[in-house]
């Protein structure tokens, strides 16, 4: 994994302070003459964008142009990435402040992985469908500062962070619904399994709390789910074996199956401590969100004592804090 991601490994659009259009600009017209012999040596670009670029405050340039620039006049790429001050994944998006290079998160890969549960993946757009997106709307917001809506139950992930996670995992969004994004977490530590695990079970599990069960995930994809078995049984947890069932829901057609697997007793009281270790660190936003009830209800049965009824999550603290 790479844990630090700069500026000219994403494809998107800059922003630079006018100190540093200024010094380039200095130094394209010192080695080049024009910006037209600047342009003409550079390649796939016009001295009309150079000069445009370098003359405006409020004016933004594609990553790899102005890389193509700054290499042609020597200037080392990390410290043009230090006077990069916004980003834009396209023309009209919208305007991040951000420093590279980037640290890649555990929360970061938990934005992500609510894609591989209840979400969607293609080569322009992820996607995240739930009735209340509040918890990763608040949680994206604390991660990039900018605020993202929520469109009848469909949270649209800004393309920034997916492109953080390939370039850190190397793949392609697409990915992100298949084995191979699991074979990659494998490789992390726990800190970010962790994060992957919470995002599953909130999006796929089913926590039966009144019958004393265990954690169910069911899934469509046989080997993804073996993969998240797998990643459970690396953190320690206790688990059943795989079994393929008929699918029966709502949106089942004929002849579908699942596969399943359960989390059991054991495993859900190291489940249990792992979660307090994450809230003491970085508070409630990093454990279940939709399935923290249930969880909290049979972890009382599982410890046979009182839980209280109600525990406020203090987000408001913690998205003070920006504690990544």
């Amino acid at each position: 994994m790479k844990e630090l991601i700069h500026a000219w490994e994403l494809k998107g659009i800059i922003h630079t302070t006018i100190e540093f259009k200024l010094e380039i600009r200095r130094r394209v017209l010192e080695k080049f003459k024009s910006f037209q012999n600047a342009a003409r040596n550079i390649g796939n670009i016009t001295g009309v964008s150079i000069s445009f670029f370098l003359r405006n405050e409020k004016v933004f340039m594609k990553t790899h142009k102005l890389y193509r620039i700054t290499d042609n006049i020597g200037l080392p790429r990390e410290e043009v990435e230090r006077h990069i001050d916004l980003f834009k994944d396209f023309t009209n998006g919208p305007v991040f402040h951000i420093k590279f290079p980037v640290r890649f998160t555990p929360l970061m890969l938990r934005v992500i992985s609510h894609v591989t549960g209840d979400g969607c993946a293609s080569s322009n757009m992820l996607r995240w469908t739930q009735q209340d997106t509040t918890p990763l709307q608040k949680l994206i917001k604390s991660i990039l500062g900018v605020e993202v809506n929520s469109n009848k139950g469909q949270l649209t992930i800004p393309a920034l962070i997916g492109k953080v996670t390939c370039a850190a995992l190397i793949l392609d969004r697409t990915d992100f619904k298949l084995p191979i994004f699991v074979e990659k977490i494998m490789e992390l530590s726990k800190p970010f399994k962790l994060q992957f695990l919470l995002a599953i079970i909130d999006d796929e599990g089913t926590i039966d709390w009144k019958n004393y069960g265990g954690i169910d995930i069911r899934m469509s994809d046989k080997r993804l789910v073996e993969q998240i078995r797998n990643l459970c049984l690396s953190l320690g947890l206790k688990v059943s074996t795989l079994k393929e069932i008929e699918n029966n829901g709502s949106f089942s057609t004929e002849n579908s199956k699942l596969f399943r697997f359960k989390i059991l007793a054991e495993g859900i009281r190291i489940l249990s401590n792992d979660i307090q270790e994450i809230i003491n660190n970085i508070g409630e936003i990093g454990s279940f969100w939709i399935k923290k009830d249930a969880f909290e209800k049979r972890v009382a049965r599982l410890w046979k004592v009182r839980f209280p009824q109600k525990v406020n999550y203090n987000l408001n603290e913690f998205f003070a804090s920006k504690i990544l």
